[in-house]
């Protein structure tokens, strides 16, 4: 009986496989056409668009956003596939080479195809959702007597800081991430600052200038020029990341059909430049460098009549820079499993796409005189050794690493450890942090260890900070070591936080950026490992940060995901020098945001990215399948789909499996 109960359930998923085998045949076969116009053209166009008032209305944009939402389920089959751009992808990465067929791609590499699907998926439904509930309230709110039902919300409370008080929105759990929470803080109220205000900006066009190391963030600038500023977009590709243009097409469709949004592939600094030039061009939006910046709006002083200086220029250009993302150690008894896991995160960050992400950690703030310093560096050691390492793929990024190899090769003191001595009469102040390669693909693989520099302590004479004014973006680890923090470690750790850590990462001058930061909060001085936004001490601490995201004993890429639910992302809007931009991505409702506090479980947890333990493909093509799916039900067929097709991938005959699955496995992204 259980044999035939076998057999019948096994042809009915096989008979459902060869339909959807058959499906996608018909499906995965794109034909994008691009009409040929120049992009003057192009631009004259989306500006004829800025200007018809019925396109941006409320009731417009939630239409639209609800076409988006069932556009992007009903064409995964395409834009899944199209133009191989998962592969272009890792290849992009250095994860597989041109030489190799894609049979031969290495299990790692395999899983970051997975992974590299799974985040656009979900990045890109997790901010149409939170879009549409936005725009849905605000229809709501705009009836006589409707109050607003979102979470995010009508969950508010008011902390007093020593600023004054800040009204807080949360906390409220990230969609598919367990454990993490995030919430949104206003200013206090006894602060006062201009901040970064364009919502005097003329109509227009938004020219956004594409990211180059990641596929999804153009993506969401995208969408956030179109519902949050409202205004159409002509985006320009990365030259890193072309093959974008084929999954964009077709995620985007009603955008492009709409006349929206446009699409151009990199044609040089020329090309740039004219399009900075065309006056239709009212706002300049790029994920990128902050010298980048600097000289586009010195090229738009140059280049424009209406644009007479550099402050008219900066009023037009929104921007998510970089930024020497610190982890925070405040002083306190940490267990062992405390610090491996701090540990663990902080390597994870700096491993991932060899370092070249906005928010990897950079810099490790450590107390000077804290007791359980030499033993964490230890275990940090120990984790870069035995934590693949990504290729180093961007460019500049080796170049950064061997600048800061030469800052740091020794300094003259008066130090006699002969271990730490650099041969030359001088303390060693550089190592290099060699591993294993996550892929061994190339025949001659490049020189891409990590370099851990030591910066000293500031105000004393051999202090050299360095690596820590500028964002490395590659393979550079900075510690610093602030004064105190010793006395077996019954320093008060908010006192400490808030005389000695903030004066110091708050200073501009003195650490670059303001995009996010990581504060480690072990048990020994939490007051509520449940309910860390009740612990006083931790709010006080938190408070004292000027980061436009402060992650809480997590790394902060889940801060970016918070923004796609309603937080925001981008750099503090205190920081003048706007080392990390201008503007934020993010905040569809509305709310009053100085910064996004976002908390991850505690540090006696392991964390949820571990480098070491990377989820398998699975389970990134089964959060694929859920997410892209409309209802609970459709989710659980298609999880099922995916795991019932891999697992008779083992037992059908192998002709069967490559006329049903092709030359992958089932549910996969290649």
């Amino acid at each position: 009986f259980l044999q035939r109960v076998a057999f019948l359930l096994s042809s009915h998923i096989t008979l459902l496989l060869i339909l959807t085998r058959i499906s996608s045949s018909i499906m995965c076969k794109p034909d994008i056409k691009v009409k040929e116009i120049t992009t003057g053209e192009m631009v004259s166009a989306l500006h004829k668009k800025s200007e018809d008032s019925g396109a941006f209305t409320t009731e417009a944009l939630l239409e639209l956003a609800k076409e988006l939402l069932a556009n992007y389920g009903e064409t995964e089959q395409e834009w899944s596939t199209a133009g191989n751009w998962v592969v272009e992808e890792v290849k992009v990465l250095k994860l597989h080479p041109e030489s190799k067929p894609l049979e031969e791609m290495d299990e790692y590499a395999y899983t970051q195809t997975a992974a590299i699907r799974a985040s656009f998926s979900s990045a890109v439904k997790a901010y149409i959702v939170s879009t549409i509930a936005s725009l849905e309230n605000q229809l709501k709110t705009k009836k006589e007597g409707e109050t607003s039902s979102v979470e995010l919300v009508t969950k508010q409370r008011t902390i007093e800081t020593a600023e004054g008080s800040v009204e807080v929105h949360g906390p409220v759990s990230l969609p598919l991430i367990p454990g993490v929470s995030f919430e949104t803080w206003s200013k206090p109220s006894n602060v006062d600052y201009e901040g970064f205000n364009n919502e005097n900006a003329k109509p227009g066009v938004c020219l956004l200038l594409g990211a180059g190391n990641q596929a999804i963030l153009s993506a969401i600038d995208c969408l956030h020029s179109i519902f949050a500023l409202r205004c159409p977009v002509l985006l320009k590709h990365h030259p890193l990341r072309p093959h974008l243009i084929h999954p964009y097409s077709i995620v985007f469709k009603p955008l492009l059909e709409k006349g929206l949004m446009n699409q151009i592939l990199d044609l040089g600094l020329p090309k740039t430049t004219e399009l900075l030039g065309n006056a239709l061009i009212s706002h300049v939006h790029i994920t990128g460098a902050f010298q980048t910046v600097n000289a586009i709006q010195k090229t738009l002083v140059e280049i424009r009549k209406d644009v007479k200086t550099i402050k008219d220029a900066a009023a037009m250009v929104t921007s998510e820079l970089g930024c020497a993302t610190p982890f925070i150690f405040p002083p306190a008894l940490y267990t062992e499993k405390e610090m491996r896991n701090a540990a663990k995160s902080f390597v994870t960050s700096k491993k991932y796409g060899g370092g070249s992400n906005c928010l990897c950690g950079q810099v490790l703030v450590l107390p000077k005189e804290w007791s359980q310093n030499q033993r964490f560096r230890e275990i940090l050691l120990e984790e870069f050794a035995t934590t693949e390492k990504d290729p180093i793929y961007y460019p500049g990024s080796l170049k950064k690493r061997d600048s800061a190899l030469s800052a740091y090769s020794s300094t003259k003191d008066n130090n006699n450890d002969k271990d730490n001595d650099d041969g030359k009469g001088g303390r060693r102040r550089s190592s290099i942090l060699s591993a294993t390669p996550a892929v061994i693909n190339f025949e001659e693989p490049e020189d891409d260890d990590i370099v851990l520099v030591e910066c000293g302590t500031p105000g004393e004479e051999d202090f050299n900070g360095y690596s820590l004014t500028e964002e490395a973006f590659g393979p550079v680890v900075a510690v610093v070591e602030l004064p105190g923090g010793g006395v077996d470690d019954v320093t008060d750790p908010v006192k400490y936080m808030q005389e000695v850590v903030a004066p110091f990462v708050n200073d501009k001058e003195k650490l670059f950026g303001t995009l996010s930061c990581t504060l480690l909060w072990p048990e020994s001085i939490s007051e509520s490992t449940k309910m860390p936004q009740t612990d006083e001490g931790l709010l006080k601490a938190i408070a004292c940060l000027q980061y436009g995201t402060v992650a809480v004993n997590s790394w902060s890429v889940f801060g970016y995901l918070a923004a796609l639910s309603g937080g925001t992302w981008g750099g503090s809007p205190r920081d003048n020098l706007r080392h990390s931009g201008s503007g934020a991505v993010g905040n569809h409702f509305g709310l009053p945001i100085e910064k996004t506090v976002m908390y991850g479980a505690p540090l006696t947890n392991a964390p949820i990215l571990d480098k070491k333990n990377p989820p398998p493909a699975i389970v990134h093509d089964c959060l694929h399948a859920f997410t892209i799916s409309s209802s609970t039900f459709g989710a659980m067929v298609n999880v099922w789909l995916v795991l019932a097709g891999r697992s008779l991938q083992f037992f059908l005959p192998k002709f069967m499996t490559r006329w049903i699955f092709g030359e992958r496995r089932y549910g996969a992204a290649l």
